[in-house]
């Protein structure tokens, strides 16, 4: 969006200009270069710059910048048809009692509806490069919000796959598939695959914006095998995700960083481990996802880290005030709970 100082700066120059081009054509077409005449044409560029910003002021109290174009163009040109009868009527005030270049008797409707024309032509130009700045800036601001999601998207999938790539995930993962392969060499196989495929998924989303839920959460479930291998009977998961849920749109690997982090910050601080609850549901037009675990929000179990901080950057530039990612601390009979929330619009 340009700045106020922007604007101010082109309704002095272009109506200036428009005024001395104004004076400059009538003297040249009339031969009147009378000072009378030339204060008449100064009245003019005054009237079309009052009636322009008041013209301006009428559109941002609407709000018709933010319409699509036809129907804000649409309102807005009602608005200047409305402008453009009330400085006629103000420049027939002022020709009458200022310059008494006319007379009440000597006015004729024909030559109220001729200004009117001409005015409304004159805003209407003045409207279009109006609102086409506006559009132009909006353009740009959302080609550059798009260069920062697709930034940030493939920096979470960088940080994904550093974190599933760091030594002490492979180092207990490798271990567990070891383990398997002399007591349950099928379960270790499948263990690799899900590896290999879990790898795969995190290298391939820093090219999409968004994904079905279904596909995220499969991708979970082979996140939570893996984890299994590893925390055995210290992990329970629940889930609830109803099948409605699962076409809803949300950016890739924004479950799987809370499931991470409610591993990393609760199960695996839990000497006893606990429970990881994933649940889903469509709220006035928003997937709600809910990610909750054992622990405490007090430092450092409760620290955020990378993850969320991105999660939350991601959420900004794609969807603005309207998603929104939270962690609170609740209470439950088994002990004190973080649940982690999403409500991402559809």
């Amino acid at each position: 969006m340009y700045s106020a100082r922007t604007y101010w700066l082109c309704q002095v120059l272009g109506w200036t200009a428009w005024t001395i081009a104004n004076g400059m054509v009538y003297g040249a077409y009339t031969g009147n270069r009378q000072p009378s005449q030339m204060f008449a044409t100064v009245w003019f560029g005054v009237a079309g710059f009052l009636g322009s910003h008041c013209l301006r002021l009428w559109i941002r109290r609407a709000g018709w910048v933010a319409l699509p174009i036809l129907p804000g163009a649409a309102r807005a040109l009602g608005a200047a048809i409305v402008t453009s009868t009330g400085v006629t009527v103000a420049s027939l005030l002022v020709m009458i009692y200022g310059f008494h270049f006319l007379t009440w008797n000597s006015t004729r409707l024909s030559g109220y509806v001729v200004n009117i024309l001409f005015w409304t032509a004159v805003f209407s130009l003045w409207l279009a490069l109006y609102f086409g700045a506006h559009y132009f800036a909006r353009s740009r601001r959302a080609e550059l919000q798009a260069l920062q999601l697709d930034l940030t998207a493939r920096e979470a999938s960088f940080l994904a796959l550093r974190a599933q790539l760091n030594p002490h995930f492979l180092f207990n993962c490798l271990n567990s598939i070891r383990a398997l392969i002399s007591e349950d060499p099928p379960r270790a196989q499948h263990a690799v695959t899900m590896l290999s495929s879990l790898l795969r998924y995190t290298l391939q989303s820093g090219e999409r914006t968004d994904v079905p839920l279904s596909e995220e959460v499969d991708m979970v479930e082979e996140y939570l095998a893996l984890e299994l291998i590893r925390f055995e009977d210290r992990l329970q998961i629940e889930r609830d995700l109803p099948a409605a849920t699962l076409p809803a749109r949300l950016p890739p690997m924004l479950l799987q960083t809370l499931v991470e982090n409610a591993l990393k910050h609760g199960i695996a601080r839990q000497t006893s481990g606990g429970t990881v609850r994933l649940s889903s549901a469509l709220e006035n037009g928003c997937l709600m996802l809910r990610v909750s675990n054992p622990g405490s929000l007090a430092p450092p179990a409760g620290a955020p880290g990378i993850g969320l901080d991105n999660a939350r950057r991601r959420l900004q530039l794609r969807y603005g005030d309207r998603a929104a990612l939270e962690l609170v601390q609740q209470s439950s009979p088994e002990g004190p709970v973080v649940l982690a929330t999403v409500s991402i619009p559809q």
